[in-house]
């Protein structure tokens, strides 16, 4: 019955399949046709096993492409982790020009507010400074780059709490 079915769909021309690949129509008589059960003929033979060489040799490259990500991962998470360890520890590097002494640390969403002055002999603050560190090739941050907006545009107020604690 199986045969009888082949035979029938590849002796009308006018039934026509679609190429997988190219989208084209082609009448299903220029098809290789077999049944499941029976000996897979030499011009199928051939396709398969391009196809499985080929499945094989992507299954393959995408072994490589998880391996080059998990590594570009880990080395990403190690740069960030060593960011926020010099974000920490920069004031205190040669080259830093600021006195430390006149930080005061936030870490989140910014890094530090300096009081320019405060540690000078006279305590006079002459100053107020928000600053974030950054190394490599780190971007502010969305939230960062609000912030640093919102000072260039003067949006900085004063308030008192005078609450009952």
């Amino acid at each position: 019955m199986t045969r009888d079915t082949i035979a029938e769909l590849q002796a009308d021309r006018r039934i026509l399949a679609e190429c997988p690949d190219s989208g084209e129509m082609f009448p299903l008589a220029d098809a290789v046709m077999f049944y499941v059960g029976e000996a897979v003929p030499a011009g199928a033979k051939k396709v398969l096993d391009e196809w499985e060489a080929g499945l094989k040799e992507r299954h393959k490259d995408l072994r490589e492409a998880r391996r080059r990500l998990k590594e570009r991962s880990e080395t990403a998470t190690v740069s960030v982790n060593i960011g926020k360890i010099i974000e920490k520890v920069a004031p205190a590097m040669r080259g830093f020009d600021m006195d430390c002494r006149d930080l005061r640390p936030l870490f989140e969403p910014i890094d530090y507010v300096a009081f320019n002055g405060l540690a000078s002999g006279n305590g006079l603050v002459d100053s107020i400074l928000f600053f974030d560190v950054k190394t490599g090739g780190a971007q502010l941050t969305p939230v960062q780059r609000q912030i640093k907006e919102a000072v260039e545009r003067g949006k900085v107020h004063w308030a008192t709490y005078r609450g009952k604690l």
